[in-house]
């Protein structure tokens, strides 16, 4: 008989594990397309990636940013399905 102490270190360790498992395999998850999200280089009513909580600001002397969930580069004044503005 395993004690019960063994037992829960065990138990405990292995839903550790699991949940290691889970945050790498969301790391892992690939970005949308643009085409899936009806990505535009375009604002939509006055809605634009620029002020979107996704967006990631181009650095240096680039002119296009990226996107957190989205591929390819992102115009700041694009605008896409997912849109969502960021909290004031």
């Amino acid at each position: 008989m395993i004690p019960r102490r063994t037992c829960m270190t065990r138990a405990l360790a292995l839903a550790g594990l699991a949940g290691l498992g889970t945050r790498a395999a969301l790391a892992q998850t690939p970005k949308a397309t643009q085409a899936a999200v009806h990505y535009q280089e375009q604002p939509k009513d006055g809605k634009k990636c620029a002020t979107c909580n996704f967006f990631i600001p181009p650095s240096g002397t680039a002119s296009a940013g990226t996107c957190k969930i989205v591929q390819g580069s992102i115009n700041p004044n694009g605008w896409c399905d997912f849109y969502s503005p960021r909290p004031a």
